[in-house]
Parts: C-alpha cells; sequence; structure tokens
C-alpha cells in the first residue's frame, strides 16, 4: 500500500509541474488554432442552412494525414522530456524507490495522454458550440427502409 501511494505522489508532483508549464498550454493553443481552421466551414454551413452539427466531430476531423501529424506533434510537445529526470530526480528516485517512481510516472503519462484526448475531443465541439445538436444518426434526410428479396 506504500508504494502505491508513493506512486501517486509522483504522479501527483509531475501533474502539478505539467499544469504550470506554459508547453502544456501552448500544445493545446495549437490544437485550438488547427480545429478552428478546419471547423470554420462547419460554422458557416451551419449558420447558411440552420443545420446543427453532432458532438462526434473528431473522428472527422482526423481524416487527413497533416491533421494526424499535428495532432501527434501536440502529444510530442506534451511528452518531449520523456525520461522525467530533473535535477531532484536522483533524489526522488533515492526517496520513494525505482519501481514506485517508475509507476509513478507511467500514471502520469496516462493521465495527462487521458486529459490531451478530452479535450481533443472538446475542443471542436467548442468551436461550434451553438450549432451543436443532440442528434445520434449520421446527418439529417429521410430514412428508407429496404427489404431484400
Amino acid at each position: 500500500m506504500d508504494r502505491i501511494r508513493m506512486s501517486l505522489r509522483v504522479c501527483q508532483i509531475r501533474l502539478r509541474k505539467t499544469f504550470t508549464t506554459p508547453r502544456f498550454y501552448v500544445a493545446l493553443l495549437w490544437i485550438a488554432i488547427l480545429f478552428h481552421v478546419m471547423t470554420a466551414g462547419i460554422r458557416g454551413f451551419c449558420e447558411q442552412t440552420g443545420v446543427d452539427v453532432t458532438f462526434w466531430m473528431l473522428p472527422f476531423m482526423t481524416r487527413y494525414n497533416g491533421d494526424q501529424i499535428i495532432i501527434v506533434l501536440g502529444a510530442l510537445l506534451l511528452f518531449c522530456d520523456a525520461p522525467f529526470l530533473e535535477p531532484n530526480s536522483g533524489w526522488q528516485i533515492l526517496r520513494v524507490g525505482r519501481k514506485s517512481w517508475f509507476w509513478g510516472n507511467m500514471l502520469y503519462i496516462v493521465v495527462v495522454s487521458f486529459f490531451y484526448t478530452i479535450c481533443l475531443s472538446m475542443i471542436p465541439v467548442l468551436l461550434v458550440f451553438p450549432n451543436v445538436g443532440w442528434e445520434t444518426g449520421w446527418g439529417k434526410g429521410e430514412y428508407e427502409t429496404f427489404s431484400v428479396k
């Protein structure tokens, strides 16, 4: 139980350091600028036609390789100091142990990756927010049923 508590503490220290560095906010700004450019046509279409879009836009935003590369570069910016060795890391490893330090950093990677994914999903929705609807289908239109003979 003590090892789990130490791993959580290492993760907490890393998260506090990440959320206070400008690198994290630059990565989110990088993605917001990309999605702002990508949703400009969607916003214009929604305003002209009055048709709302669904919340699930991320798969359609990542259909081109260039857009996927920019999203991955945002994640790379978050984890560019991947060994996570700071000037005081030696003392931290001695204090909590190698395994607790390792698992704390793995938990940090999972938490930041999950938060980055949530931001990737929510930024396009926020950019087209007045025109977001609660649709569950693939779009507007008449649904016809076909019978197989």
